[in-house]
């Protein structure tokens, strides 16, 4: 199980699993957040920009080309120039300030702006967490972890769907500012151990990549 796992590790492992713990809770707040978010998007669209099903269609497949361009180019551009640790540092930042910026534009021009930061900060933010997380743990477990954290990330999204919905009877808004707040959260947290972070001086394995 997941304690064992961590004590069956090698010394260096067993130094490094503070890190490990922060990092999975860092993923499983982060997921949370933008599980919400996703699992409200159509609504959303629909009640505050009064987007017909085709509209909603065809924004759903522009974010699916964003985030295609997320996996292919800005995650190669970014980890070449910064550490995994950095990247986690801002990226919470820029999600807080474009889901605020999300509930105070009225435009579908302005959604197809802010939608962009979105989903790019989340795929880095997703991609160097579970990086990070993987560097924590001997290469004999990686398979066992990505199973645990595929499942939590399922549980998070069974979770998401209903707490969505409770928010946006609250407010319109409700989800957005339900995940400014947890990615200021984060960005705080992370911040205040970023010195510790920066001892790791861990390099995404992509960095040499031409």
């Amino acid at each position: 199980n997941f304690l064992h796992l961590i004590q069956s590790t090698n010394t260096k492992i067993k130094v490094g699993s503070i890190y490990f713990i922060l990092f999975m809770l860092i993923h499983v707040v982060f997921t949370l957040s933008s599980s919400t978010f996703r699992s409200s998007f159509v609504i959303f669209t629909q009640r505050k920009y009064s987007l017909l099903p085709k509209t909603n269609g065809f924004l759903m497949s522009y974010l699916g080309v964003l985030s295609v361009f997320t996996q292919t180019f800005a995650i190669r551009f970014f980890v070449k120039h910064l550490e995994e640790t950095q990247v986690i540092l801002f990226a919470p930042v820029v999600l807080a300030i474009s889901y605020i910026s999300l509930t105070l534009t009225w435009s579908t021009t302005g959604l197809l702006i802010v939608l962009v930061p979105i989903i790019i900060s989340s795929g880095l933010m997703r991609t160097c967490v579970l990086s990070l997380i993987m560097d924590q743990i001997p290469k004999a477990e990686s398979g066992k972890m990505m199973g645990l954290v595929t499942s939590v990330e399922s549980v998070a999204r069974i979770i998401c769907p209903t707490l969505a919905g409770l928010l946006l009877n609250y407010s319109i808004s409700g989800a957005l500012v339900f995940g400014a707040t947890i990615c200021s959260i984060l960005a705080s947290v992370i911040y205040y151990h970023h010195r510790i972070l920066q001892g790791i001086h861990t390099k995404p394995s992509t960095q040499n990549l031409p």
